[in-house]
């Protein structure tokens, strides 16, 4: 049995919420918190694994504040694949 990556779990989580219709952007430290007791892995590496994605062009990232904020966070997005965006515009999933 094949062990899955954090990048793996990452993306998998992303692109089924996206096909599910959530297509906003996901505060940072909320990924990280729920990703961090599925993979065991640090906060810290679950971070830094979402700015390899980022960077790759597989995650969208913006710095935003919320409303009454002083400090702004990091928020990701998925970007769906080409073939993603035409699959779920024909139906499937």
């Amino acid at each position: 049995m094949k062990k899955i990556t954090l990048r793996q779990h990452l993306l998998n989580r992303f692109r089924s919420n996206w096909k599910k219709g959530n297509h906003s952007f996901v505060n940072s430290q909320i990924i990280q918190d729920v990703m961090h007791p599925i993979t065991g892995k640090k906060h810290e590496t679950i971070g830094r694994e979402l700015r390899l994605l980022a960077e790759e062009g597989l995650l969208q990232k913006e710095v935003m504040k919320q409303k009454g904020s002083k400090v702004a966070s990091v928020y990701y997005k998925y970007i769906p694949t080409e073939h993603e965006q035409v699959s779920m515009f024909m139906g499937g999933k």
